[in-house]
């Protein structure tokens, strides 16, 4: 198996005072939009039954992305997050592209935790605001693929213990799952980003065995 560098999974707490994040919670759990489907990746277990709301799809072509937002939640965390966060987790960083944005709700079931990855691409990262709920970690777990092709299983590396109003920061790459709540519902907003040329994509691409950014150049 391949190890994933678990100091490029970031994570802040108390990113809105907690009145805001109740208000967020309620207004995601009294939200009538919620669609269901099924989590899973190729080849692998499509039991992680969840709910959705869409509020940006990858390429679609729009002046606004936060159009389909849910009373501006959606739109709050992600300046918070660009503004601010960001700059504290990579400080020579800055998002370039947004690719997806969308809603996650969970409730309490007895089927496996879907592993997966979002995205292969490089420099794409993965932003996680947890916003209501009891339970849920998220885990991480070591890509199952080795460097000579063979598959073993997944070991998990890393754990991060949910808690309303935390957000969390890593590569889109990296296989991870969100286990299910004990009861109640858990809703969380997930959103993708294209990194610029920074250090941890550098780090991550020399790590993949991906070549680094090509410095232009210019005739004497």
């Amino acid at each position: 198996m391949t190890q994933i560098d678990t100091s490029k999974i970031f994570v802040y707490d108390d990113v809105f005072p907690d009145y805001l994040v109740q208000s967020f919670s309620k207004k995601l759990n009294d939200c009538k939009r919620w669609e269901y489907g099924i989590q899973g990746r190729k080849g692998g277990s499509k039991d992680g039954r969840f709910f959705a709301i869409w509020v940006h799809k990858p390429h679609e072509q729009t002046e606004n992305p936060f159009t389909l937002d849910v009373d501006g939640i959606a739109s709050y965390v992600h300046d918070a997050f660009t503004k601010h966060i960001l700059r504290t987790f990579i400080p020579d960083a800055y998002a370039n592209q947004l690719y997806r944005v969308h809603f996650n709700g969970q409730v309490a079931m007895h089927v496996p935790v879907p592993i997966h990855m979002d995205w292969e691409m490089a420099d794409y990262w993965t932003m996680i605001y947890y916003v209501g709920g009891k339970d849920g970690d998220t885990i991480f777990y070591n890509d199952p693929i080795s460097p000579d092709g063979e598959t073993t299983s997944f070991e998990e590396v890393y754990r991060v213990k949910f808690r309303p109003g935390r957000l969390i920061f890593f590569p889109s790459y990296y296989f991870h799952a969100a286990l299910h709540p004990t009861e109640g519902l858990r809703t969380s907003l997930a959103i993708n980003y294209c990194l610029s040329e920074c250090s941890a994509n550098s780090e991550l691409r020399k790590l993949r065995g991906l070549p680094d950014y090509e410095l232009p150049k210019f005739d004497p």
